[in-house]
């Protein structure tokens, strides 16, 4: 609900990639979904049943996604650095 109503405030918080994107996931089975990050790309964090999340995946996949593997911790932010050699 949220959602809804940040876009009515705003019209550029939302494109026809996103709009797309959410409509993909809920209709395969999404609870919810969070959209993050700040401009040029972002990330959406699915909430899904578990039976559900292979499903999700490959529906998002097909419409331009990248399904990103991601952990939780309980130590707080663990961050790395990839060197380009």
């Amino acid at each position: 609900m949220e959602w809804l109503y940040k876009k009515q405030l705003s019209p550029i918080c939302s494109n026809d990639t996103i709009e797309k994107m959410s409509s993909v996931a809920m209709a395969n089975g999404a609870i919810g979904l969070k959209l993050t990050g700040a401009g040029g790309g972002g990330v959406f964090l699915i909430y899904c049943p578990w039976n559900k999340k292979h499903q999700i995946a490959r529906a998002m996949t097909e419409v331009g996604g990248t399904v990103m593997d991601y952990s939780f911790r309980t130590k707080g932010l663990q961050t790395w650095v990839v060197h380009d050699d």
